[in-house]
């Protein structure tokens, strides 16, 4: 199994490390297992973005979300932003949340945004609230949130209210 990994750091071609990442799914749960545990210890970001490009092939979801929730936390700026995409490219089941969970943590502005967007990619619910948070349309809403309200005892006390609310920022 160890070597099928070193030969998946070293080969170029992607479709080559696919058919490796393949070979290696079926030695089985033992090898994908030793496959995460690599991807965990590999500081060089161009082995891990090897690495990362096979794991689809060569482990099952579960052991491929786990692995890429330790890959999302991994020094390299281009390792965190490519486990992001490749969690929202695969539409893995608990990605969302995972994803969640990355951007709470993560402080870079560039991987930020990639983890919102891979976020939008999924389409979950939570991944809505996130995204319209991290937006300008959160603040816009929090503005204009009780407008309605001031309407309550009449038309020009709703005015009135409703200048103030604006003057004020809500």
């Amino acid at each position: 199994v160890e070597p099928l990994i070193s030969d998946l750091r070293r080969i170029e071609m992607p479709a080559h490390r696919v058919a490796v990442a393949e070979l290696l799914s079926r030695l089985g749960p033992g090898a994908a297992s030793m496959f995460c545990e690599e991807l965990r210890k590999t500081t060089v970001p161009s082995d891990a973005l090897r690495l990362l490009d096979a794991l689809p092939h060569a482990v099952s979801e579960g052991m491929a979300v786990e692995a890429l929730a330790g890959t999302l936390s991994h020094p390299a700026l281009a390792v965190r932003r490519r486990s992001a995409t490749l969690m929202a490219e695969r539409s893995y089941v608990r990605g969302g949340e995972t994803l969640l969970h990355a951007l709470a943590e993560e402080s870079e502005p560039a991987v930020r945004v990639v983890i919102v967007e891979s976020l939008g990619r999924l389409k979950t619910a939570a991944a809505y609230e996130t995204l319209v948070k991290e937006s300008w349309v959160e603040k816009e809403l929090w503005r204009v949130r009780n407008f309605r309200k001031g309407f309550k005892h009449g038309f020009w006390l709703g005015m009135v209210n409703t200048g103030l609310v604006m003057a004020t920022g809500g």
